[in-house]
């Protein structure tokens, strides 16, 4: 059971990864619920002492650094955006009012 988990969750994660590299952040939302109930299956086999596979357990972790990774770029870049539109706002209102009073 732990491993067949283990193997789905790989899987999800790297589907996941591939998504959100291509900016299809949706598709990847729908994905984590799914994840979720993988991630709990493991944690309740951890708990019943079921011991869990060492490689798979550091791909697992190194897939979950890199969506990390991916989706902090994401956000940074989405940020950046952000901030560009807000001082293209100001501006514009700027010269509005520096146009209006003339």
């Amino acid at each position: 059971m732990m491993d067949d988990s283990l193997d789905c969750l790989q899987k999800l994660l790297q589907e996941q990864l591939a998504l959100v590299r291509q900016d299809r952040l949706d598709a990847a939302v729908a994905l984590f619920k799914e994840s979720d109930r993988y991630v709990c299956q493991i944690a309740e086999a951890g708990r019943a002492g079921r011991p869990t596979p060492d490689a798979k357990w550091q791909h697992v972790e190194r897939l979950y650094g890199d969506l990390r990774s991916v989706l902090s770029a994401r956000k940074a870049q989405v940020a950046d955006a952000l901030e560009a539109l807000r001082r293209t706002k100001k501006a514009l209102h700027t010269y509005g009012q520096r146009s209006f009073h003339r």
